[in-house]
């Protein structure tokens, strides 16, 4: 499903921080640019990393959670821009989710 940019209202627009409301939602949502969402992958896969080493099963458990959840939307931000033929200022990350998880 398309959603023109007419019908989202643009409540913010400070740069980094914008604040969006589409149509339907009860809340409104706040815009991550896709380099900085590559940089919150990045540091999800470190925190999972050291994690990892820990002895703390919820640790690990919501380390994992955390970086699947942020790895999901870059995925999907991806997607739409290999559809929408918009280049890419950067590499894409390695992914670590395999396919069958999304």
């Amino acid at each position: 499903m398309s959603e023109s940019s007419k019908d989202a209202a643009v409540l913010s627009s400070t740069s980094n921080v914008a604040v969006v409301q589409l149509p339907g939602r009860k809340f409104p949502g706040s815009v991550i640019q896709g380099d900085s969402l590559s940089i919150l992958f990045d540091l999800a896969c470190v925190v999972e990393d050291h994690a990892s080493e820990s002895s703390n099963v919820e640790l690990t458990e919501a380390a994992r959670e955390l970086r699947e959840l942020i790895e999901g939307r870059l995925r999907a931000y991806h997607e739409v821009l290999m559809q929408r033929g918009v280049a890419r200022p950067y590499t894409p990350p390695k992914w670590r989710a395999s396919e069958a998880e999304e």
